[in-house]
């Protein structure tokens, strides 16, 4: 044997690498600084590899498995899935419901919070150990907003959450200017207490996201007391905030600010969704430089690109990926990849309902290592736990499902057995009638309305109509029924997009009416109108009516009937404010009231009821929901529906396209109902056997 000195480095580089990157990351991060040879070997593309294979961690909530957690591995253009390890977090946490802060070594951080707690959980899914911060000083009380950030310390090589307590300040003479204080809260893993940092920041972080992980700094996008939009980071190290200008394109008027912050690589980055002709990723190139903001990435916007989902959406970007695709999160709903050089966009289904999601990558370090803290581990020998389950019943294999839902004492009866399934996708629900079910199907030059009665299992195709719905141009459907002459209608609002020489953009609309059974074709209506209808809302019937909230060449708000028997249109005001952009109103009927709901405040939710119909001066604020984090504050800024009145008095309401919930005026309850798993669109529905094929023109098919 020989008897010369051997050293770790005399091991072949393949294995050198392998036991390297077994290491604890603080482990890791301290070998780098011993010599420059073991520098130059983490840093090898090799060893990147092994020890930075990362993957996305997915937090599924609002399902049958309310808090599931998933584990994404990219493979050849696709994101491999293998349910079982999905961990079903309830048999950790004995809470729900908690949110994703973030993940950093393979420790994940959650945040559960109900009226005075306010907890941290941190979780090694690999060790399946656990820890539960003691609760912080500061209770999170409304108008008092927290947000949270979860990070490393790469010189003191400390792990920490930090804790943003945002107190909400207004103008002693008018107490209406209203403004932000907002303080760091720091508890460093193993040290078993929060402590407060000095400094404060005259800034508001928001109430709904989380910190950004980069150069050992937690980044937020703020917005000042001049709601001037920034970039605000505090440094792990020092425990310091420092703030810098945002990417370009911001401006007051975006209301709420479809802008995200993330990270492209090593670079911070911007994501805007403001537009509503294209979306766009700036990225910093050089880290706090203003000059440095690059516009990287542009998706245009177009119908027949089968694209325009993503208008008017919040998206985050998660991850640049080795061949350059780029990885998205739209809203809570989905995961999409672009390829900025070869412009491919795909949609990846990867679970059912709501979900979030962060950079995940997997380490054994053990959480028993951090003296202070009390680690737990769940007894799961009692326990059966197996893969969470994909529904059949929406936006999974079966993407079109009807579902009737009948009002039982205090909430809704669904019977899965009378479930439809209608094999057509995707499909949109624009209004229903007598028991008749108008669908509209568009894709590219195609754009098809179904009309379906669910209890014979009828439904006729109408031919298309002349006008081929192209971008710029716009196009919404209303389904109504004429009592004088005891016809069904369906209205199609085609939208001209006109501009002048100043670049002046405006909307010149026109009606194409098609009678059921009538003379077989799309009829156009001589009358037009300058408003904007946009493409999301369909018309509201009412005496005889289908109503609309447009908007005029100003930017002025109001709302516009078309007469299903005359076939005229008319309009008057409702009060709206510029300011909301992406205005978050909805039209609907409060028993026979026009109603408008508004969630543009984010105080409190409203609706406006018209309690005498075109009557300007008649409209009177009916509900008032106030908003606060601790009970509801999911109501904030997302688009409210109303869909009926009960007999009780109590309201159904729409949130998005992803829930149902009530709400008693009298009583103040709120109750969110869990009828289905998905996206969803609801209305009011009469059933009846009324046969398609007393309609002659039409040629009825059955399913």
């Amino acid at each position: 044997m020989s008897e010369e000195a051997t050293s770790l480095m005399d091991l072949p580089s393949p294995i050198l690498l392998l036991i390297l990157s077994t290491l604890p990351p603080t482990t890791l991060l301290y070998v780098k600084t011993l010599s420059k040879s073991f520098l130059n070997l983490t840093l090898a593309s090799e060893f990147t590899k092994l020890s930075r294979s990362a993957s996305i961690i997915i937090h599924q909530f609002n399902s049958n498995r309310t808090n599931t957690l998933k584990f994404l591995k990219f493979v050849v253009d696709n994101f491999d899935h293998d349910p079982n390890v999905d961990l079903d977090l309830q048999l950790y946490f004995p809470v729900d419901r908690f949110f994703l802060v973030g993940s950093v070594h393979g420790f994940v951080c959650f945040n559960y919070f109900f009226g005075d707690v306010d907890s941290i959980y941190i979780l090694n899914p690999t060790t399946r150990e656990y820890i539960i911060l003691p609760e912080p000083q500061r209770v999170r009380k409304w108008p008092n907003i927290v947000r949270y950030g979860f990070g490393f310390d790469p010189v003191r090589f400390e792990y920490k959450v930090v804790r943003i307590y945002q107190e909400e300040i207004r103008d002693d003479d008018t107490n209406s200017f209203r403004y932000y204080k907002s303080e760091a809260q720091v508890y460093i893993i193993g040290k078993g207490y929060w402590r407060s940092c000095v400094e404060h920041v005259m800034f508001w972080f928001g109430c709904w996201v989380e910190g950004v992980n980069l150069y050992g700094k937690l980044h937020w996008l703020v917005s000042d007391a001049n709601q001037n939009e920034l970039i605000c980071s505090f440094n792990l190290e020092n425990e310091l905030f420092e703030s810098f200008p945002t990417a370009p394109g911001y401006t007051k008027e975006n209301c709420p600010n479809l802008r995200s912050l993330g990270a492209f690589g090593r670079c911070l980055c911007v994501c805007d969704n403001n537009a509503d002709t294209q979306f766009e990723v700036w990225v910093m190139k050089e880290y706090g430089v203003t000059d440095s903001w690059v516009k990287e990435i542009v998706i245009n916007i177009a119908p027949e690109c089968n694209n325009y989902w993503l208008c008017y959406e919040m998206i985050n970007l998660l991850k640049v990926l080795d061949d350059g695709e780029v990885l998205f999160l739209w809203r809570d709903d989905f995961l999409f990849l672009h390829h900025p050089v070869k412009k491919t966009l795909k949609r990846l289904h990867v679970c059912d309902g709501n979900f979030v999601a962060s950079v995940y990558v997997s380490s054994s370090f053990s959480l028993k290592n951090f003296e202070a803290e009390v680690v737990k581990i769940p007894n799961l020998q009692n326990c059966h736990v197996q893969p969470a389950s994909s529904s059949t019943n929406s936006n999974s294999n079966r993407t079109n499902t009807l579902k009737f839902l009948k009002f039982v004492v205090d909430n809704f009866d669904h019977d899965p057995n009378v479930d439809l399934y209608f094999p057509v996708d995707p499909v949109f629900l624009v209004g229903s009638v007598h028991g008749f079910v108008c669908f509209n199907y568009f894709f590219g030059d195609v754009d098809s309305i179904y009309i379906l009665n669910p209890t014979t299992r009828e439904y006729i195709i109408l031919p298309e109509p002349q006008r081929v719905r192209k971008w710029p141009n716009l196009v919404t459907y209303g389904f109504g029924f004429d009592p004088v002459r005891f016809e069904y209608k369906v209205v199609r609002i085609y939208q001209e997009e006109i501009r002048d020489t100043n670049d002046f953009r405006y909307y010149k609309s026109e009606a194409q009416v098609y009678i059921i059974g009538k003379l077989g074709y799309w009829r156009s209506c001589a009358g037009h109108v300058m408003f904007c209808f946009g493409c999301r809302a369909y018309g509201v019937k009412l005496y005889g009516k289908l109503h609309w909230l447009v908007s005029d060449a100003n930017g002025n708000e109001l709302i516009c009937s078309f007469n299903l028997e005359n076939e005229l249109f008319e309009s008057f005001p409702t009060g709206y404010s510029k300011e909301n952009c992406p205005n978050l109103r909805s039209l609907g009927v409060f028993g026979r009231c026009l109603c408008v709901c508004d969630n543009n405040a984010d105080t409190h939710f409203e609706v406006w009821v018209m309690k005498e119909y075109g009557v300007t001066d008649s409209w009177v604020k009916q509900i008032v929901i106030n908003i606060a984090p601790e009970y509801n504050d999911w109501l904030c800024y997302e688009m409210i529906n109303l869909l009926k009145v009960l007999e009780d008095g109590e309201v159904l309401f729409l949130w998005r396209d992803d829930f149902l919930f009530l709400h008693h005026p009298v009583k103040k309850t709120l109750k969110m109902l869990d009828v289905c798993e998905g996206n969803l669109l609801a209305c009011g529905h009469v059933s009846s056997s009324l046969s398609l094929k007393n309609f002659e023109a039409e040629v009825v098919n059955v399913f």
